[in-house]
Formats: structure tokens, sequence, C-alpha cells
């Protein structure tokens, strides 16, 4: 009887201290995203640029992942649809210690010369609570 209350108290000990390693965590997204658009010149038969385009968003949220990034100029550039609808996300133990009250950045390039290289920078800045 002694070793079952023994092993009861160490499970209730052990299940109160692994639910404070957990908080929950939103992350607030800056992206900007500048295109550069390239023209061949006669003279050296070289690349040069020849334009640019900047977007920037920013709002609550995470980049899912980097196949939400177009590199279609046809289509218009949303960089709201590049963000995770998933707002609060738990975290715990050395993911939270990662995460907690800190900023990463990322950088992602996709396209080429002769549709436009697209530049990707964002910037996710976590608050755990």
């Amino acid at each position: 009887m002694k070793n079952l209350i023994t092993i009861t108290t160490l499970l209730v000990a052990l299940t109160f201290t692994s639910c404070q390693n957990c908080k929950d965590c939103q992350s607030t997204t800056t992206v900007n995203l500048n295109i550069e658009y390239f023209t061949l010149d006669a003279t050296t038969n070289q690349y040069v640029i020849t334009s640019t385009q900047s977007y920037s968003y920013s709002g609550q949220g995470t980049i899912g992942s980097t196949d939400s990034f177009s590199s279609d100029t046809l289509n218009p550039i949303v960089l709201a649809d590049s963000f995770s609808p998933i707002l609060t996300q738990e975290l715990c133990d050395q993911e939270l210690k990662d995460s907690d009250n800190s900023s990463v950045n990322y950088e992602f390039m996709t396209g080429d010369t002769i549709n436009g290289l697209f530049k990707y920078t964002w910037t996710e800045n976590w608050d755990c609570q």
C-alpha cells in the first residue's frame, strides 16, 4: 500500500511539473518581398536589373511553409495568403525555450532572371504567456 501511494504521488508530481513547462505562444510575422526583373544587356551579354517591385505585410500568424510563396507574375501578389491560420500554439520544453519572447529571421528566394527573382525575408516575433 505504501508503494502505491508513493507511485501515485510521484505520477501526480510529474504530471504537474510537465504542465508547468508549456505556454501558449502567439506569433506576429512581418514579410517583405522584393522582386527584381532583368534584361540581357546586348553589349556585355550579362543580365542587368531593369526594375524592382516591393511588397510588405505584417500580421498575426506564422509562415506555414515556403510552398505558399509564389513566383507567378501573372497572379496578383497577396502576402497575407502565405500566413498559417494557426494564431496560438502550445510550446513545451526546448521548443518553448527556443521561441519564448524571441525573434526568428528567415530568407527565401525563388524565380529566375527571365520571369523575375523573388526575394522573401520574414521575421517571426513570439510572445508566450
